[in-house]
């Protein structure tokens, strides 16, 4: 019987230290601490982090989508997006309705509070995205932007 990839790589780093500052998805994990930091620090008095700021826009963009599509856009876990909708439903930010034919689906609508606080915060999102990508010139952010597309495409999963 052959040994299984891991197996085989387990093989090869045995005994050997692994270098995790170094490794995309330590850096990509790192980066994305990073972020948001940046983005509570903008968010300042208006208690909106980064998942719920995401939900809040695609369902202001998308109006009255459902749950499951917004998680899917937004790269949640649908099993747990509905605790990010309530949060925001608590806030007054969203209302969410039944579907009329179908008890499990659930449309979210951004409320008139919800669309100011997007108001707000939007200049000081794009703040923070400038912040992260500061020390890069114009041709590596472009360079970036390609390479982490690429990435996403390439994982992407077969059925989103």
């Amino acid at each position: 019987m052959s040994p299984t990839t891991a197996q085989a790589a387990n093989a090869e780093t045995s005994g050997a230290e692994i270098d995790f500052a170094h490794m995309p998805g330590h850096m990509v994990r790192k980066l994305q601490q990073i972020q948001v930091a940046l983005f509570m620090e903008a968010a300042g008095d208006i208690d909106l982090p980064p998942v719920q700021f995401a939900a809040l826009a695609y369902a202001q963009s998308h109006p009255h989508t459902d749950q499951a599509s917004l998680a899917r856009a937004i790269a949640y876990d649908p099993v747990t997006i509905g605790g990010v909708i309530a949060r925001l439903e608590k806030k007054g930010w969203i209302t969410r309705e039944g579907h009329r034919t179908d008890r499990r689906v659930k449309r979210v609508s951004v409320t008139e509070a919800g669309a100011a606080v997007l108001e707000e915060m939007h200049g000081r999102v794009l703040k923070v995205q400038q912040i992260l990508l500061a020390p890069l010139s114009q041709e590596q952010k472009a360079a970036w932007f390609a390479t982490m597309q690429e990435l996403l495409d390439y994982h992407r999963p077969p059925d989103a």
